[in-house]
């Protein structure tokens, strides 16, 4: 491996190098980046005590690039006769959100914007906060953390609600953002740099018709929904009549049952086509990392794809057997807009009828009338 692409873990200021085997995995619809990193054989330029332990701030870095900053998580050390192997696994320093409850006085920040509400939880753990979306500016109405919520599980319901995205970035900050903030550089396409792919195309969770009633209020000391506002949307390409009727567990507008529905249709639809692709090496051709979160166009007749798809993770591997390589994700980006409420199932009366439309559709357009 040449040394622009040389692999170094710094702990505590001390650097180590030689590393065998890597795997780094970072993802839109994830807040936390991790690491797993060994080493086997004689430790170069001469064996040295292991200082690294549990706890320690790490840089994980491939040349001059940094892929995570934070934490480590555990540490294996293991020898014989002939040979030692060391393998370490951390993870982002948004860590602590994921795995912390904090116990706030009060547990409430109504009335405060979005954004300030993650600096404040973020700054109780060190941890810095990058917008790349005005909608993270929303004044949130009701902000309560429960009892036993996580940092991230908190801010993360408040998002929703927002419109926004919590994820990390390689420096270990929060980052609030939407699907598709960026465009790479490079594309993938079959018969250019494409090793091995796959595809899963499913309607096990597409309906022909979505439709969203408001809940109205209580009777005679019987829980009883009274809908007045409903909206609905339909997928044209469900070909059989498959409706899906959810309550929502708020009083809404017109205009946010309208919303609501939208993203129901729309998500589905997106969700239900997914590729696994791997590349060599690490890189685009203007010489960045592949980076989730990114837009970039895909081209492969048998997957049956050829659009801008949304990288939705990306894992950076080195291995003996196949060297430096970048397996991502893809979909359709409107699988991964949050989710802007919640719902609960309607149970219906059985109807007679028959959706529109037949094929697959890797964009998800066209299913809002």
């Amino acid at each position: 491996m040449s040394a622009a692409e040389e692999i170094t873990l710094t702990v505590g200021g001390r650097r180590y190098r030689g590393w065998s085997e890597l795997r780094v995995t970072r993802g839109i619809d994830r807040c936390v980046g991790d690491f797993d990193i060994a080493v086997m054989g004689r430790w170069a330029p001469q064996d040295l005590p292991w200082q690294i332990l549990p706890f320690m701030p790490t840089t994980l870095m491939v040349g001059p690039d940094v892929l995570v900053t934070g934490y480590v998580d555990t540490v294996a050390p293991a020898f014989g006769p002939d040979q030692h192997a060391v393998r370490v696994t951390g993870r982002s320093k948004t860590e602590d959100l994921v795995d912390c409850t904090p116990d706030i006085a009060g547990g409430q920040y109504a009335g405060y914007p979005f954004e300030a509400i993650c600096r404040a939880i973020a700054a109780m753990f060190g941890i810095g906060v990058v917008v790349e979306t005005t909608l993270a500016g929303s004044v949130v109405a009701d902000a309560t953390i429960e009892r036993g919520e996580t940092a991230f599980r908190f801010l993360e319901r408040l998002g929703r609600m927002a419109g926004v995205l919590l994820t990390d970035n390689a420096a270990g900050e929060l980052v609030l953002t939407t699907a598709g903030s960026a465009q790479a550089s490079g594309r993938i396409a079959q018969g250019e740099n494409i090793l091995h792919a796959q595809a899963t195309i499913s309607g096990a969770k597409r309906f022909s018709e979505y439709v969203v009633k408001a809940q109205h209020g209580l009777c005679g000391g019987v829980t009883s929904v009274l809908t007045q506002q409903e909206a609905t949307a339909r997928d044209s390409l469900v070909p059989r009549f498959r409706p899906k009727v959810v309550l929502g567990e708020t009083q809404m507008t017109q205009a946010q049952l309208q919303a609501r529905v939208n993203w129901m249709c729309r998500y589905s639809a997106g969700q239900a086509t997914k590729a696994t692709v791997a590349v060599q090496g690490w890189r685009q051709p203007d010489g960045s990392l592949w980076t989730a979160n990114q837009i970039v166009p895909v081209s492969s007749t048998l997957l049956g794809v050829d659009q801008d798809l949304l990288v939705a993770q990306v894992e950076f591997s080195l291995t003996a057997q196949a060297g430096s390589t970048t397996t991502m994700t893809l979909g359709p980006v409107e699988g991964y807009a949050p989710d802007p409420g919640q719902v609960r199932l309607y149970k219906t009366r059985g109807r007679k009828g028959h959706g529109r439309g037949s094929g697959v559709n890797w964009a998800g357009a066209g299913v809002i009338p």
